[in-house]
């Protein structure tokens, strides 16, 4: 992108020009330096004129979409093709001049070319779909997705929708081929080849700083909808994403209410376990977990986890303050998830700072795993849950006593957790028998 600043006496409209140059094919470094230059080029834009970063923005989504190099296409056509899409680009650049001067109403958001996904083939890709996708022409134009979502993810600085609402058009205009990418008209059961992962991380982060001053209703429109209805790897992938940047919009105190945050945990939860591979975890108790649904359950107990790095809970002290409205979510994932781990999240959550109103969640999650597993010495011994577990509730024994005395409800399933843990030969377990014995 060339940006030429006009001399200092003419008027502000027409301060900033701009002329977007389209990559050639081969040419990395322009989406290297593009990384590095557009995020510092929104920020600054918007204080000369909040109307520059939405025309920008419009200008580089209509570059992205550009001429396949179609393999037997000689070098004129091609280079004709590239002429007519520069030409285009140039319309565009045209149409968002003219309305920063105030002489046309500001241009719509450019469509991208339909990036339709194709299902993975697999040992059970039937020959005659095989040979329909093989036998599908090459469009003359594709989006470059990759480059609209550098675009789109360096615009992270000025995500505030209440500020700009123009920023909910980006998520209502690419919703539709999103979804699509993603595999959305698939067959059921097909999972899609190759998803647009770069402009997901970009989409669903936008999206989700969106959600803020919009009814359930709209919420559920708008991204539980669409979420829920990829297929079961986009869906696993990309809740990832949604729901880690949800969590940063509401404990930032960007406008997410929390019956809205609770809700958007509480529906991805339910649809996370009717999964092929939450069904499957939760029957073989595997101590390793996929690289898809491992992400997927991190989050939901507020860690990240993935590219080879170990879970960790991203939320610090002042987050766990906020976490009882999300309880009832979580027990029911801990319950319904009896497998190692399941129990190493929920345990990273509760080591960050120790609350009496944890114990109900922790007896919850620790009488479901004693059912599944009450002799595996793994899980408790070699995994370190169960000396873990203790130092979670010997944190609270310390700040409230009286949440363990003999009236309260959780005080029968400690007891008979405890006594598991002994027999198993955790030492952590007999030392915090012995300090409940004590307790008048």
């Amino acid at each position: 992108m060339r940006l030429v600043w006009a001399e200092p006496g003419l008027d502000r409209q027409n301060h900033f020009r701009f002329d977007v140059q389209t990559r050639h094919p081969g040419q990395n470094y322009w989406i290297a330096l593009l990384s590095s230059f557009c995020h510092a080029l929104l920020k600054c834009i918007g204080v000369i004129d909040e109307r520059l970063p939405r025309a920008v923005l419009r200008c580089a989504f209509a570059a992205c979409v550009q001429p396949h190099r179609i393999w037997g296409l000689s070098e004129n056509e091609y280079t004709a093709r590239s002429e007519v899409h520069r030409q285009r680009v140039g319309t565009a650049i045209d149409a968002e001049l003219a309305s920063l001067k105030g002489t046309r109403d500001e241009p719509v958001w450019p469509q991208f070319e339909p990036y339709p996904a194709r299902p993975r083939r697999g040992l059970t890709f039937r020959r005659a779909r095989r040979e329909q996708y093989e036998e599908d022409p090459r469009p003359e134009l594709y989006t470059d997705y990759q480059a609209a979502a550098l675009w789109l993810g360096n615009a992270t600085s000025i995500f505030d929708v209440a500020k700009r609402p123009w920023q909910l058009d980006i998520a209502k205009t690419y919703s539709a081929w999103t979804s699509a990418a993603n595999g959305a008209e698939l067959e059921n059961g097909d999972d899609a080849d190759n998803p647009p992962y770069e402009w997901n991380n970009a989409y669903f982060n936008l999206l989700a700083c969106c959600l803020p001053g919009l009814t359930a209703q709209q919420v559920d429109e708008i991204s539980l909808t669409p979420i829920t209805s990829l297929p079961e790897e986009a869906f696993l992938d990309v809740m990832t994403v949604f729901l880690r940047s949800v969590d940063a919009v509401y404990f930032n105190d960007r406008g997410l209410r929390e019956a809205q945050a609770v809700h958007i945990r509480s529906t991805l939860a339910q649809n996370l376990m009717k999964t092929r591979g939450w069904k499957w975890q939760r029957r073989e108790r595997s101590n390793s977990i996929s690289t898809r649904l491992g992400p997927a359950i991190a989050v939901l107990f507020f860690n990240d986890y993935g590219h080879f790095q170990p879970a960790k809970c991203y939320l610090y002290a002042k987050g766990i303050d906020r976490l009882d409205p999300f309880f009832p979510v979580l027990k029911d994932v801990a319950e319904s998830g009896p497998f190692l781990f399941v129990a190493m999240v929920l345990l990273n959550l509760l080591e960050v700072a120790s609350r009496t109103a944890h114990l109900p969640l922790i007896s919850a999650g620790a009488k479901a795993w004693l059912i599944s597993n009450p002799d595996d010495k793994t899980f408790w011994v070699d995994s370190d849950i169960g000396r873990r577990l203790c130092a979670v509730m010997e944190a609270v024994f310390n700040v409230d006593p009286k949440a363990f005395g003999n009236d309260q409800a959780v005080r029968k399933d400690i007891d008979s957790l405890l006594a598991a843990l002994v027999r198993l030969g955790v030492p952590d377990a007999h030392r915090l028998e012995k300090a409940l014995r004590l307790l008048r």
